[in-house]
């Protein structure tokens, strides 16, 4: 994809971590009204979704549908943030802070593993 200039080249993963910053609370508070699996799916449908608006601004080399498709992915990377406090929450208090170690290290591994292996 053609971008309009160099100094614009971060800008759309900027959308994606400032959509990221700001939908945390409200989804984390919807979360709390409707439980978690509603809102963790919701947030990884508006994922899958803002990938796909990803694919169509490179298909069509559109700069603004990118900033747009990283909006949605940002707002579906907090859930996958969120997902990881929930699977804390899931354990029993005197293992809380083993859950979260597992989850983090696994995280880790996959986000080192990963790209290694693909």
């Amino acid at each position: 994809m053609r971008v309009l200039t160099a100094a614009l080249g971060g800008v759309p993963i900027a959308i994606g971590i400032v959509t990221a910053s700001l939908a945390a609370a409200p989804l984390s508070s919807w979360m709390v009204r409707v439980g978690r699996r509603p809102g963790l799916a919701a947030g990884h449908v508006i994922a899958g979704a803002g990938s796909a608006v990803v694919l169509a601004a490179a298909a069509l080399d559109s700069f603004p549908l990118l900033c747009l498709g990283m909006a949605g992915f940002g707002m579906g990377n907090a859930s996958n943030l969120l997902a990881r406090y929930a699977a804390t929450d899931l354990a029993p208090a005197q293992r809380r802070a083993r859950a979260i170690s597992t989850v983090l290290l696994a995280t880790a591994a996959g986000a080192i593993l990963g790209p290694n292996v693909a």
